[in-house]
């Protein structure tokens, strides 16, 4: 396991290239998520902490966004996932939600607009962790062929991925496939 002391990337930019990414990269902040809870951001990992809020400097494109409640005697549960097309200087805002056990969208969008105007004075730069940019090649190989146009037609109504789904629905644990039936052997 990680030491939880060490820092698994560091962000070296002069002033002005840190202002310029954090002003037309986009940003997402993360109200109320539990202390420890990972939060993954394409292939970052962030633990939160009491002042994490999000994740700011993202570049402009296909997004994955993960995290995993963690229960109460410290074990993972299953990981919740979306993808997000991100525009440039674009703000999206998710709060926790005890009852839901998830990160869900604002419901009063002039508070969402609030939030984002937030963002966007730098009153929440200090709790944003920065996207990781050394890795962006790497993501950019991977989700390049993922287009606004391909999420909407496939991700869930919800917008969101769990096996959860699977679980409830006895019909998707019926192997279709003579891959599939070999599995279950």
């Amino acid at each position: 396991m990680a030491d939880p002391t060490t820092v698994p990337y560091s962000v070296h930019l002069d002033p002005g290239t840190a202002r310029n990414l954090a002003v037309y990269g986009a940003t997402i902040l993360l109200l109320d998520v539990p202390p420890d809870t990972p939060i993954g951001v394409d292939q970052q990992v962030f633990l939160s902490g009491p002042n994490f809020k999000g994740i700011k400097m993202i570049p402009p494109g296909t997004h994955f966004l993960s995290y995993q409640l963690r229960a109460k005697d410290g074990t993972l549960g299953l990981p919740v996932s979306t993808f997000l097309h991100l525009d440039p200087r674009q703000v999206v805002v998710r709060r926790w939600s005890a009852a839901e056990e998830g990160l869900v969208a604002m419901v009063d969008a002039d508070e969402e607009g609030r939030y984002a105007a937030g963002v966007s004075r730098f009153d929440f730069d200090q709790q944003l962790g920065p996207y990781d940019l050394n890795s962006y090649s790497q993501w950019c190989a991977l989700s390049c062929h993922i287009s606004e146009k391909v999420l909407q037609e496939l991700l869930p109504a919800d917008g969101e991925i769990s096996i959860m789904a699977e679980a409830t629905d006895p019909s998707l644990m019926t192997p279709n496939s003579k891959a599939e039936r070999a599995l279950q052997q």
